[in-house]
């Protein structure tokens, strides 16, 4: 009887070991099922936080090309001066007018003369008329030094999906 108490008795401390063992390896398992889960959300995390972070750069990319493709260019005509570059900007140039015989009986005027200049707006009126001088801007850019883009133009040339996400950024949100 004693014997069979005992062995009943290291039988039963068997089984509360092996639950134990079973118990603790079950607390373990889910620990490492745990511990890979938060990894994986923290990796899936990280991703999202990248992927965010590299579409906000693109749109800073785009936004910033967007604002070079609006800013205005230097006038290549006058490299950016404005003023003229066939007076120099004074509005006036000179012209020589010959005569067959020089002296004080000469029924016109002759030698050098100013004359308007036509490329900023004057009149070249020839030896006779009053001078009408040209304003000295430079006629392509106004006399800015800049050109302004034609945005029209410029739309027409973007991509369907550029003129769409365009008019998006545009519209106020609610």
């Amino acid at each position: 009887q004693e014997r069979l108490r005992q062995a009943e008795e290291e039988r039963r401390r068997a089984e509360r070991r092996e639950m134990r063992r079973r118990a603790k390896e079950e607390e373990e398992r889910k620990r490492r099922e745990d511990e890979e889960r938060q990894l994986q959300e923290k990796r899936e995390r990280e991703r999202l936080k990248q992927e965010q972070q590299e579409r906000e750069r693109q749109r800073r990319l785009e936004e910033a090309a967007e604002r070079q493709r609006r800013m205005p260019k230097t006038c290549q005509t006058c490299n950016g001066t404005g003023v003229c570059q066939s007076c120099n900007g004074s509005g006036y140039r000179f012209s020589a007018f010959l005569v067959s015989t020089v002296g004080p009986e000469a029924m016109q005027q002759y030698g050098r003369v100013q004359q308007g200049c036509e490329s900023c707006g004057g009149v070249k009126q020839g030896i006779r008329g009053p001078l009408n001088k040209g304003d000295g801007k430079c006629a392509c850019c106004d006399g800015t030094g800049k050109i302004w883009p034609d945005l029209e133009a410029l739309n027409k040339s973007l991509s369907p999906k550029a003129r769409t996400m365009q008019a998006w950024a545009s519209t106020p949100m609610l």
